[in-house]
C-alpha cells in the first residue's frame, strides 16, 4: 500500500509541473529598472522554483517506488518548502502584489504542497510488511 504513496507523490510532481507551465502559467510581465533595463517579475522566479521542486519530487517518488522503500518526513519537508515558494516572506520568493494570472498558480501550489505533506503524513499510519523506512 505504502509503494502507492510514491506513485501519488510522482503524480503529483507531474501535475504541479504541468500546472505551473501549461494550465496556469504566470504572467508574462517585466519589471522595469530605473536604468531602463527590464526584469521579469517575482512571479517568473517562483514557477522556476516550482518546476524544479517537482521535478526533484518526481525523481525522488520513482526512485523510492523501485527501492520499495519511502521517507515520509521528506516528503512532509518539500511540501511545506513548497507551500512557502509562493508566500511574501523573507525565506520566499513570492508572486505579484496586484490581483493577476500567478495568484492562481500560487493556489495550484500551495494545493499540491497541502497534498504532499497529507500524503507524506499518511504513511506513518499505513502498514505494509514489504516496505521499509530510511
Amino acid at each position: 500500500m505504502k509503494k502507492y504513496t510514491n506513485i501519488f507523490n510522482a503524480f503529483l510532481g507531474v501535475l504541479l509541473l504541468i500546472s505551473v507551465k501549461f494550465i496556469n502559467p504566470v504572467c508574462t510581465g517585466s519589471v522595469v529598472l530605473q536604468s531602463g533595463k527590464k526584469m521579469p517579475m517575482r512571479c517568473h522566479y517562483t514557477s522556476i522554483a516550482a518546476m524544479v521542486i517537482a521535478v526533484a519530487v518526481i525523481v525522488l517518488a520513482l526512485e523510492l517506488y523501485y527501492r520499495k522503500t519511502y521517507l515520509p518526513i521528506t516528503f512532509i519537508t518539500i511540501g511545506i518548502l513548497l507551500f512557502l515558494v509562493p508566500m511574501d516572506t523573507p525565506l520566499s520568493i513570492g508572486v505579484c502584489m496586484k490581483p493577476m494570472d500567478c495568484h492562481l498558480t500560487a493556489a495550484w501550489i500551495k494545493g499540491i504542497s497541502l497534498l504532499l505533506i497529507l500524503s507524506g503524513c499518511t504513511t506513518f499510519f499505513l502498514k505494509d510488511k514489504n516496505t521499509k523506512i530510511l
